[in-house]
């Protein structure tokens, strides 16, 4: 009878636990379909949706779908808005996942858009022009290459109301863009409580099971549920202005780590060259900036004369790369690239493109011709100072 009376509270508890998993899932579901529901109804402003391809982008288009099942809110225009990044990971499915949410989301007022078009492309910057790889002191290229194009597109608008994903912050803010808004439906939401609403069937099929796993391999766990925010390597410059930005691009030195890009090729060997290029370019940063400390002294004072980058003692300005340190980059990433392809086909995928053409020749054209007139060199205790016109 004891026995009995034990297997009974036991199968009580288990089945407690269940519903109330059951009725979390549906509690924080239901409270983010109300309150993108109010958004919708407040006025006829033009949403704007960044979507990353994260846990919670994915999991903020799902209520919205719901919201406009229930409501069906026509007036409002929404547009949802992916800036292609480097990250290699969740960059390459979202074109195939904006195809298949065009057909559920045609009966409304929804566009989906991809903004690929990068003015100031990273390598072109670094190894074309020789400006320094980004750091914690030094990071330039979240603003040119994530937040520019989007604040680009929104200024197409005169106003607009950004429909933000980051569970993070007030819900309710002004945004740095101009004549923008931005309303967090998930503000108050644990990480815990984010999983709950992404751990969701949807209509168009989205594959919760690789982004489930890809988010493991950011945790010394088998599973990030049992953890409440992210790691230190994915927070920072890359999560700013409403964007969820989960990985940084794969060639990111703002991070002091590799872990996520070394977890990742232990299931897809390709990811390999990509760690060994960024070990390169981290190694190469060092190595100019010991050469810059050794030469100091072998500055003079110089006027209106024309300065080849190629020769040692020429800087632009602190840790810029030489012209040695560029052309050695450009050929290792280029032959990243091919190895990339190769072990890709090894595996009957796709090749894919980690530098368009139109950025290598720019490239060719910049480390061909390294030539920089030069108006005045002094020589300072801090360092070389120089103004170029």
């Amino acid at each position: 009878m004891l026995e009995l009376v034990k297997k009974y509270r036991k199968e009580k508890k288990e089945l407690g636990i269940l519903l109330e998993l059951v009725w979390r899932k549906w509690k924080f579901n239901e409270q983010a379909i109300n309150a993108v529901r109010k958004f919708l109804k407040r006025n006829n402003k033009v949403v704007v949706v960044p979507f990353s391809g994260s846990r919670n982008s994915r999991a903020l288009v799902r209520v919205i779908f719901e919201t406009l099942q229930r409501e069906r809110i026509v007036e409002r225009e929404i547009k949802i808005v992916h800036v292609k990044q480097q990250e290699l990971m969740l960059s390459d499915t979202i074109e195939n996942l904006f195809e298949a949410l065009k057909g559920h989301f045609q009966k409304y007022n929804v566009s989906f858009h991809i903004l690929d078009e990068m003015t100031d492309d990273f390598f072109l910057k670094v190894i074309g022009q020789g400006i320094p790889a980004p750091k914690p002191a030094f990071w330039w290229c979240g603003q040119n290459n994530k937040i520019s194009p989007f604040i680009e597109f929104i200024k197409k608008y005169d106003e607009v109301e950004i429909l933000s994903c980051v569970n993070s912050g007030k819900r309710n803010e002004l945004h740095p863009a101009k004549n923008s808004y931005m309303f967090k439906p998930f503000s108050s939401y644990s990480d815990q409580d984010m999983w709950e609403v992404f751990l969701h069937s949807t209509p168009w099929g989205d594959d919760i099971g690789d982004v489930f796993t890809l988010y493991e391999n950011y945790y010394e766990t088998n599973s990030p549920l049992d953890y409440e925010e992210e790691p230190a390597e994915v927070r920072g410059g890359c999560g700013t202005l409403g964007f969820d930005s989960p990985l940084a691009c794969w060639h990111c030195t703002y991070s002091r780590e590799e872990k996520v890009l070394q977890k990742y090729y232990l299931r897809n060997p390709w990811i390999r060259p990509l760690v060994n290029f960024k070990k390169i370019l981290k190694e190469t940063m060092l190595e100019q900036k010991i050469d810059e400390l050794n030469m100091q002294r072998s500055y003079q004072n110089k006027k209106g004369r024309e300065i080849d980058d190629r020769k040692n003692y020429n800087r632009l300005e602190s840790e810029t790369l030489t012209y040695i340190y560029r052309e050695k980059l450009f050929y290792e990433l280029l032959e990243t690239e091919k190895k990339v392809n190769y072990l890709r086909q090894q595996q009957k995928l796709p090749s894919i493109s980690i530098i368009s053409k139109i950025t290598k020749k720019k490239i060719v054209e910049l480390i061909n011709n390294p030539i920089f007139l030069m108006e005045r060199v002094e020589e300072k205790p801090e360092g070389v100072q120089l103004e170029l016109f």
